[in-house]
């Protein structure tokens, strides 16, 4: 019974750590293919069916352990420093977003330092001990961040002009690509997941999957035929601008706060995972440190995304970078392995076949 409220609350925690990252790339999602941005999380729905069985030989063991068993012992070590690293990247742009999320709606800017402060000190509060406050913490924030989420769309259906969707431009179809490259490397973000606690790492979860991608497309859909491709496209934080043109009053006031606050939550959530599996990484590589020495780290992510500005954290070369680098971790690497597992399970398979042939002439 422990184990299956683990698994739950294990797939809660990857779900909110994952809108950080869905709502990033609204904007990139809308300039890419317009008013078929919506088919993008579609048609990334095979694709993430697949990576469940993919994933399934990492998360039975967990990522850090799982890299080892399938590339041996000095291969899975380099492949651990590199989604280590990784891992600090992700870092330094998460918080950079989170911290910028509210400096738009707070004219002080020293009030940046204390809000990275406060994520980094509460994110390494829930990373101690064996991660049961993690895991715990995981589903609470799904569940507000979700249900603010779901109200905001609601609100915003009768501002939706079927038109900003249909009947799309030629440019549109040709944007599509890019736009179903940009949702598959979510997976660089949920890959981490795997490095969860001992009992609670799995491999990816059909309905999981299935829900994330109608979740993606029905968020990107209605930002889209609210806003239009163009002002979407242009927006900081699209997903901010729906309730501008709610008839209620005083939704966008009052409504922007209660948004702010859900989305601070899956801020949190992907921070905590990030340094989660940073830290687990970091003890496989170096058991004698036990993984305390990665609050260093990660406290070194925290202080970049306070130094540098928001372009240089969001520019068009820093966001390709982590589109590919996130479609090698959270896709190459584990196809590789699974490849790897697939074959060796072969050829023991096609060993014990040929042992019991010879044993019985």
């Amino acid at each position: 019974m422990a184990e299956e409220t683990g698994q739950k609350t294990k797939r809660g925690g990857m779900l909110a750590a994952l809108i950080p990252g869905m709502l990033a790339l609204l904007g990139p999602l809308a300039a890419a293919a317009g008013g078929l941005a919506w088919l993008c999380p579609v048609a990334a729905l095979p694709v993430g069916l697949l990576l469940c069985k993919v994933w399934e030989p990492l998360g039975v063991e967990g990522l850090p352990r799982g890299l080892g068993s399938a590339f041996g012992p000095w291969v899975g070590k380099i492949l651990m420093g590199a989604y280590l690293g990784w891992s600090v990247v992700l870092l330094v742009w998460a918080a950079g977003r989170y911290a910028d999320r509210w400096m738009s709606v707070t004219p002080n800017e020293e009030a940046r330092w204390l809000i990275l402060a406060v994520g980094l000190g509460l994110c390494l509060w829930l990373g101690r001990g064996k991660g049961v406050a993690l895991v715990r913490a995981g589903e609470v924030f799904l569940l507000w961040a979700g249900a603010a989420l779901a109200f905001a769309l609601l609100l915003s259906l009768p501002a939706l002009d079927w038109k900003n969707l249909w009947p799309p431009e030629g440019a549109h179809w040709a944007g599509i690509p890019a736009g179903l490259a940009a949702v598959l490397s979510l997976n660089g973000l949920g890959i981490y997941g795997l490095c969860l606690p001992a009992g609670e790492a799995a491999g990816g979860s059909f309905r999981k999957t299935i829900a994330g991608c109608g979740v993606f497309g029905w968020l990107i859909l209605t930002v889209i035929g609210a806003l239009g491709p163009a002002l979407a496209a242009r927006g900081e934080e699209p997903f901010l601008l729906l309730l501008q043109g709610v008839a209620v009053p005083g939704a966008f006031r009052r409504g922007e706060a209660a948004l702010m606050a859900a989305l601070t939550l899956a801020d949190w959530g992907l921070l905590s995972l990030l340094i989660w599996a940073g830290r687990s990484l970091w003890r496989e590589l170096d058991p004698g440190l036990k993984g305390w020495g990665y609050w260093l780290p990660a406290a070194g992510a925290f202080l970049a995304a306070g130094v540098f500005s928001k372009q240089e954290l969001q520019g068009a070369l820093f966001e390709n970078w982590l589109v590919i680098g996130n479609l090698i971790f959270g896709i190459g690497v584990p196809t590789a392995a699974f490849l790897l597992k697939w074959g060796k399970r072969s050829m023991e398979k096609n060993a014990t076949c040929s042992g019991s042939q010879k044993q019985n002439q």
